[in-house]
């Protein structure tokens, strides 16, 4: 499922949507989401993201993700479940419009679980 860190898949969904984010970060891929213009928009994506309510998430965990000996994902005991969860993809987004362009600091000033633009 998982590389440990070994290569980084990216899946470049089709909007913000909340499921098609969960779908393809559920396959261990890290998602790259166009068209973020806002710094609400860029905190609802980071939430459709992470999991834990500490991380502001609201991905459901999937039981699958941590089976030993199946799965291959790097686990930190020192962590907890959705910490090392929220540790395995990256979220990348895409500023295509001159208001994401103006509103580019502040969304990383006040969103700072974004990982690459």
């Amino acid at each position: 499922m998982g590389s440990e860190g070994k290569t980084i898949p990216f899946v470049r969904v089709p909007g913000h949507n909340h499921a098609a984010i969960g779908f393809a970060m559920d396959a261990s891929a890290s998602v790259i989401i166009p068209q973020i213009e806002t710094v609400k928009q860029a905190r609802y994506v980071v939430s459709a993201t992470k999991f834990g309510r500490a991380s502001n998430g609201m991905r459901s965990t999937p039981p699958f993700r941590l089976i030993s000996k199946i799965t291959d994902i790097r686990y930190d005991k020192s962590l907890s479940l959705h910490q090392n969860l929220n540790e395995q993809a990256a979220l990348m987004i895409q500023v295509e419009t001159l208001e994401g362009i103006k509103n580019l600091d502040a969304m990383l000033t006040e969103v700072p679980d974004i990982d690459a633009v």
